[in-house]
């Protein structure tokens, strides 16, 4: 009998200065083993801290291309390098990923049993810096999906593989989620899309470990980004707007936090005090204190349901949301 042979990879990497973390992300592709061909391409996206030269001198096994554009956002650099792959496959993964030895295999064998697009997992590495962040973050990358239907909510571009076929044939990324310095929302609006046509498979098995270095200015900085970005989406999916708030918490945040998020500066006054507070609190033994986990939560939230009141959607579909 003829062995099948291994669909062909191309890895897809966005990055925006970040050059520390996108380094060691391509340096974690040298140790994957995989029997089919593999190319790398990693998108600058107006990078300013001498990314390109730092990978350019980065030894890989695989075919490496370096690709630089204006700043335009992750949709567009996604986009970008699709059209550069020549793989049968895509693999999309965030720049702080670390890829397992097995991560392309595991992918593989899910394509071998008929995927035309396959997630896979995405645990915190543990050389992660140490704090209420990163304990948030790890919290929130676990969570069952053994035994449910897959959901828009459930695909992330982080780790995100899909024949390329299928990325040509649904358009690619919609770039205006993430372009003028916005964020999130393209990977579950591209996810909408493929699930409506195309047969996408959840393996635990094929693991990256991210690295997360997300700062509580930069937490802080995604609440209104990320509203606006809800508001657009449930704009364009309505059928899936009352399960997107739900998911932010419509329902579940408290009525004292939503009365503050009502009061005008009192969301950017909280967000300031408790980032004072995070960043203070991280350099400390009280790094992964619950309290200041609360407080900046509390303040992401408040800024999140100002920006989504001001949009127009005063209740975002829920009621009775719960007493703090």
């Amino acid at each position: 009998m003829i062995a099948t042979p291994m669909p062909s990879f191309s890895i897809v990497i966005p990055t925006f200065q970040r050059r520390d973390a996108v380094c060691e992300a391509v340096r974690a592709l040298g140790k994957l083993h995989y029997d089919g061909q593999v190319e790398v391409i990693v998108v600058v996206d107006g990078s300013t801290d001498r990314t390109e030269a730092a990978l350019q001198a980065i030894d890989c096994p695989f075919p490496k291309t370096i690709l630089s554009q204006d700043n335009k956002g992750a949709a567009a650099a996604r986009n970008r390098g699709a059209a550069e792959a020549t793989g049968e496959i895509i693999l999309f993964l965030d720049d702080d990923m670390l890829c397992e030895s097995d991560t392309l295999e595991q992918h593989a064998r899910m394509y071998k049993d008929g995927a035309d697009a396959v997630i896979g997992d995405f645990p915190i590495d543990p050389g992660s810096p140490q704090g209420f962040l990163t304990d948030w973050i790890a919290e929130k990358a676990h969570w069952d999906r053994e035994g449910t239907a897959l959901t828009p909510f459930e695909i992330f571009t982080g780790h995100l593989s899909v024949r390329r076929a299928v990325f040509e044939d649904l358009g690619g990324f919609d770039e205006s989620f993430t372009a003028g310095g916005h964020y999130g929302n393209e990977d579950i609006d591209f996810g909408a899309r493929l699930l409506e046509r195309y047969q996408v498979r959840h393996n635990p098995q094929a693991i990256t470990r991210q690295r997360s270095t997300v700062s509580p200015r930069q937490f802080m900085r995604r609440a209104r980004s990320l509203a606006r970005n809800d508001l657009r989406f449930a704009a364009k999916h309505p059928k899936l707007a009352r399960e997107l708030f739900a998911r932010r918490g419509a329902g579940r945040t408290s009525r004292r936090l939503r009365l503050l998020s009502r009061i005008p500066l009192m969301p950017a006054t909280l967000g300031a005090v408790s980032l004072f507070a995070a960043e203070i609190g991280l350099k400390t033994r009280f790094r992964s204190s619950r309290k200041l986990s609360y407080l900046i939560h509390g303040a992401w939230l408040a800024a999140y349901w100002s920006e989504v009141r001001a949009g127009g959607r005063p209740d975002s579909d829920a009621s009775g949301a719960a007493d703090l």
